[in-house]
C-alpha cells in the first residue's frame, strides 16, 4: 500500500477506474482467483455506481468513469477532499461501516493520511 501511495504522491502512478476492490484493498480482501470475493458482490458495484454518479455533477471529475486511466494531481486530490467534506460525493458512503471514521478523518483535515 505504501508503495502505491508514494507513487501517487510523486505523480508517477496512473489511476485506472474499474469495479470492485482496488490495488490497495484487493490483496487484503480477496484471493485473486476467488470469484466469490465480497468485493465482487452487486452491493459493491452499486456503491461504485453511486460514487460515479456523485462525481458526474462536477466537471473537474469528468475523467472519473469506469475504464478511464488518469493521474491524480495534488489539485485534484485537494478538490476531492473539499467536496467530500461537504457531503456532495458521499451517497455511496451511507450505511458503510467506515462512514464515521472517514467523516472524522475529513473533519480533521486528513492529518496523518498517507495520500498527500
Amino acid at each position: 500500500m505504501t508503495d502505491i501511495l508514494e507513487q501517487i504522491n510523486q505523480g508517477e502512478a496512473d489511476i485506472y477506474l474499474d469495479y470492485g476492490a482496488d490495488a490497495i484493498c484487493a490483496p487484503r480482501l480477496c484471493d485473486k482467483d476467488d470469484t466469490t470475493c465480497d468485493c465482487l458482490e452487486s452491493r459493491i458495484t452499486d456503491r461504485d455506481n453511486q460514487a460515479l454518479a456523485d462525481f458526474e455533477r462536477f466537471p473537474e471529475f469528468a475523467l472519473f468513469k469506469i475504464g478511464n486511466r488518469f493521474r491524480l494531481t495534488k489539485a485534484l486530490i485537494n478538490r476531492m477532499r473539499d467536496v467530500y467534506k461537504t457531503q456532495s460525493i458521499r451517497t455511496a458512503c451511507k450505511g458503510c461501516e467506515w462512514y464515521d471514521l472517514c467523516t472524522e478523518i475529513s473533519q480533521n483535515g486528513y492529518k496523518g493520511t498517507l495520500l498527500k
